[in-house]
């Protein structure tokens, strides 16, 4: 998906961020979804056909670059979601739930 994004347009360019406090990455996320969202509001559509040079893919048109951005923010978003709601069911069964042994033991 980045390297698509990279060769997309000189507006987005993703980078590396791995390893950045929290707030940092999420400041990073932020900035990359409204470059891309002002991109997609500016972007027309005879543009979608025009060819686009992806790094290890070749040649491909725009139209499938932007797909490929919008399937990975679909299953990023889909995983996140799963992990929280694990994160949220294992918080909530840890506070509330003890045995005559004492507290109940995550799985």
């Amino acid at each position: 998906m980045s390297r698509c994004i990279v060769s997309l347009t000189r507006y987005i360019a993703i980078g590396d961020h791995r390893g950045w406090p929290g707030p940092a990455r999420g400041r990073f996320r932020a900035d990359r979804t409204l470059r891309v969202r002002d991109y997609l509001a500016e972007v027309r559509a005879e543009d979608f056909t025009r060819p686009v040079d992806v790094l290890e893919n070749g040649t491909n048109p725009l139209q499938e670059c932007l797909f490929t951005v919008f399937e990975e923010e679909f299953w990023h978003n889909r995983y996140a979601q799963r992990d929280l709601a694990r994160l949220e069911a294992a918080t909530s069964s840890e506070a509330g739930m003890t045995t005559q042994s004492g507290p109940v033991q995550p799985e």
